[in-house]
């Protein structure tokens, strides 16, 4: 509805606020893009980026001939965006200022299907909501289907959809949904949205178009410059094609992570932040049994800070210890005991599973990096209790 219909429905049917009473005010348009002026005097209007992918554009050219690059490609960007929302809510959701990357993945227009690496995603099961019903499906089966119309599309969006699943959301999570043709952007073939669970709902955490040729040509339009190439096999030059546009905010992703790892542990009777091992901030903690051993803990934790980040904390028991770093997300954490001194081994404890292994310091480093890679820490060691 434009403005004029929206605000006769108004006086026909004489709504009120539904909180105060009032009468509402004439509709008007809402501008999202945050306006200022550039220098000392007043007038010289600009606007803050709503999102990073122009600047790919506007480059796209420069980026092309420095990297000689030949399509298929894609150009990564990462950095601030802001949106002047009326209502920002729901915590990192939705912010007016936030950090975003987008992807621009450039093709020839005739080869939209000719990805190389769709065979090792078709056979991947995803949850999918067409607008009315979700089930699971193969993306293979998408692409069949129509329902996404290129392979390469299918492929960014299969990745991405991999990405959150194996950074530790869970499948019941996460599912794909289709824009429907009143929400498409004017520039987009097609859009799908990866979606995530939240406690207030099913809300998006990551976005792909298929962009077309739109951007490239309104940009060589206006700027009265030739953003074509040269096409080796037909001799004659095109507008590369934007198959896809895998584009997220890290706040709402990260928020996503945080909700799936946030658990309380009625068994241990503190929170535990299971966050995958690439995610957490912290990687090892290392711990003295008591504060006599102290000096032998800290060789080990001088050895393991130059290859991880770690966490060194004496106060305290050491099962308030272990408490405080599942509460931080700490993946494992060692403990220096008086065994140590005679065995030269140290205790390794999973944050999740809360099994222990002694570990050779020697070999302390290699044992660590396999575990955070997601070998199961029985593997590694000796169980003891």
């Amino acid at each position: 509805m434009n403005l004029d219909a929206i605000f006769t429905l108004i006086k026909d049917k004489n709504l009120k606020c539904p909180n105060c009473g009032s009468d509402f005010k004439e509709p008007e348009y809402f501008n999202l893009m945050f306006k200022t002026d550039v220098g000392a005097r007043e007038g010289n209007i600009a606007y803050l980026r709503p999102e990073t992918a122009q600047s790919i554009f506007t480059n796209f050219k420069l980026v092309y001939d420095n990297a000689r690059m030949k399509v298929p490609f894609g150009i990564a960007q990462t950095g601030k965006a802001f949106r002047n929302e009326i209502s920002p809510r729901e915590f990192l959701f939705r912010c007016r200022e936030f950090e975003m990357f987008e992807i621009e993945y450039f093709c020839h227009p005739n080869k939209l299907n000719e990805c190389h690496d769709f065979d090792s995603v078709k056979a991947m099961k995803v949850n999918f909501f067409d607008g009315k019903k979700q089930s699971a499906v193969k993306i293979g089966d998408l692409v069949k289907k129509k329902l996404i119309k290129t392979r390469w599309h299918a492929y960014w969006l299969a990745l991405f959809y991999k990405f959150f699943l194996d950074l530790g959301i869970k499948k019941e999570n996460l599912r794909i949904r289709e824009h429907m043709k009143k929400e498409l952007a004017h520039y987009a073939e097609a859009c799908f949205d990866i979606e995530y669970k939240f406690p207030f709902g099913w809300r998006e955490i990551h976005g792909n178009a298929d962009r077309k040729q739109f951007d490239l040509t309104q940009h060589a339009k206006f700027s009265k410059t030739d953003l074509s190439i040269f096409d080796e096999e037909t001799k004659k030059k095109f507008i590369p094609y934007v198959a896809a546009e895998p584009s997220q905010g890290i706040g709402r992703a990260m928020l996503a992570f945080l909700f799936d790892a946030y658990e309380f542990d009625k068994k241990r009777g503190n929170v535990v932040l299971k966050l995958h091992p690439k995610l957490a901030p912290i990687k090892v903690g290392i711990f003295p049994l008591v504060n006599k051993l102290d000096k032998e803990a800290k060789k080990v934790y001088n050895m393991l800070k130059e290859d991880f980040s770690c966490l060194w904390d004496r106060s305290g028991s050491i099962g308030r210890r272990y408490a405080r770093a599942d509460e931080t997300g700490v993946p494992v954490c060692s403990t220096y005991d008086f065994d140590s001194l005679k065995d030269d081994s140290i205790t390794l404890r999973s944050r999740d599973s809360t099994k222990q292994v002694r570990i050779k310091i020697s070999e302390l480093k290699d044992k660590i990096t396999k575990f955070l890679n997601g070998e199961k820490l029985e593997k590694l060691g000796k169980v003891v209790k």
